[in-house]
């Protein structure tokens, strides 16, 4: 059972099992197809004639035996006449254009049947970037270290030693009361479509049985204090299955995901949403990506890996399914951006990269990370820019597409980041001279082009 911080899976490490193709994202443990082979070609030969045979002639004398001698020996000397025939008469020239050759018979071919070149190749960017040092406001001078609730889309949620904080509806730090405390990660957005997933192994036969298996329910807040379980067909502990496991994964829009890597049945938990639909696409569908209008961008596999737009036919498949170049390719967190745009973490054989769809018209592009760096967080600002951690760094893309490395407030260390829920402010956390900070700058560093 994996459970994924993303809207399609495979992630970064779950709380229960791993699926493939689909990498995990933060709580999950991720899917590679396997591209088939291309047949030989077999030309086809026409029919062989029969010989004809010879009418029955006179016996003729014995011929005496000789010695056996070895297959590859043997030379066939054809018998010498009894009379030389006679010259048979010159045969006609034969006209080139009727000489026996192979096209001869090959049918002709319309420009109408050459295959058409294949989808485009989505284009790789190598990595680059400028430095930046943006103005980082004092917000909060908390009574101890807080590590900031990352994995959250938006809203500001953070855990001390023993104590939940977060900023209200005032902008200000206050200290959180929640009837239990939810198991990491928290998804979604605090506090309004806040989730995490529960678990517990249940004993086959009885509290005796060293044989067990797996349980999961949803939580989601209400109240903005209690967490309460979501019902999923009827009850609230279910069992996800073993072959084709169900996984949880958090929505990029609203509500908890629940699906199998086939992608066989999705539904939506909790949610005036409906469950979202897989339109015609190339091949097989191994993920999909919600962006902020509810629209399902398709990632699958036909023989490649293709990244689509929402299509409502074959014609709508063939003039927009991008092609990402060979390759296996799996797939983590991923984050909507604006209305129309998404961001992906897409992998391609340990190459990290993040796959971009940068709205109706500028379509799709990768850019690839710097050697062994993968993101552990992701958000978007609300003009579509995204945010990125990586370890301790802080990165961010403008809405331009170019990236920014972000200088931290001066001695800070331990920090963790958060997302304002209206989108217009990122948060950091950390230690400054032992003593805990809270940091605010806009989440548009620069503000977006007319």
């Amino acid at each position: 059972m994996i459970v994924c911080a993303w809207s399609g899976c495979t992630g970064e490490a779950p709380p229960a099992t791993s699926a493939a193709t689909r990498e995990p994202a933060p709580t999950a443990a991720p899917v590679v197809a396997k591209a088939p082979g291309t047949p030989p070609v077999i030309a086809k030969m026409p029919p062989t004639k029969a010989p004809e045979v010879a009418p029955p002639v006179a016996p003729v004398a014995p011929v005496p035996e000789v010695p056996a001698v070895a297959p590859e020996a043997l030379v066939e000397v054809p018998a010498a006449p009894a009379e030389a025939p006679a010259a048979p008469a010159e045969a006609p020239a034969v006209p080139p254009e009727a000489a026996p050759d192979d096209s001869a018979t090959a049918p002709a071919i319309s420009p109408e049947s050459v295959p058409a070149a294949g989808p485009p190749e989505i284009a790789i960017r190598a990595w680059s970037t400028i430095a930046d040092a943006p103005a980082w406001t004092l917000a909060a001078e908390p009574a101890e270290p807080l590590v900031l609730a990352g994995e959250l889309r938006t809203g500001v949620l953070g855990r001390g030693a023993s104590t939940w904080y977060a900023i209200d509806a005032a902008g200000a730090l206050a200290v959180v009361t929640l009837d239990r405390d939810p198991k990491p990660p928290v998804l979604g957005a605090w506090p309004n479509d806040a989730w995490y997933v529960d678990t517990r192994f249940v004993k086959y036969g009885g509290p005796d049985d060293d044989m067990e298996y797996l349980e999961m329910r949803m939580m989601r807040l209400r109240g903005g204090k209690r967490w309460v379980p979501q019902d999923y067909h009827g009850s609230q502990w279910f069992h996800p299955g073993t072959d084709d496991e169900i996984e949880a994964h958090i929505s990029t829009v609203a509500g908890m995901l629940l699906y199998p890597d086939s992608l066989g049945s999705i539904t939506r938990i909790a949610d005036r949403h409906g469950a979202p639909e897989i339109g015609p696409h190339r091949g097989t569908a191994i993920d999909f990506i919600e962006n902020a209008s509810g629209k399902v961008y398709v990632l699958s596999h036909d023989g490649d890996y293709f990244a689509q737009v929402p299509c409502e036919d074959e014609a709508c498949v063939a003039a927009n399914a991008r092609k990402l170049p060979a390759g296996g390719w799996r797939f983590g967190r991923r984050i909507a951006r604006g209305k129309h745009s998404v961001s992906v973490h897409a992998t391609r054989d340990d190459v990290g990269h993040l796959l971009h769809h940068r709205g109706k018209s500028e379509g799709w592009i990768l850019d690839e990370l710097p050697a062994g760096e993968r993101p552990t967080g992701m958000w978007s600002s609300e003009h579509g820019a995204l945010w990125l951690t990586v370890g301790e760094k802080l990165r961010w893309r403008d809405v331009e597409g170019v990236w920014r490395d972000i200088a931290l407030p001066d001695g800070l260390t331990a920090p963790s980041v958060a997302m304002g829920a209206d989108r217009k402010s990122l948060y950091l956390s950390g230690v400054v001279g032992g003593a805990a900070k809270l940091y605010t700058t806009p989440a548009d560093v620069y503000p977006a082009p007319p």
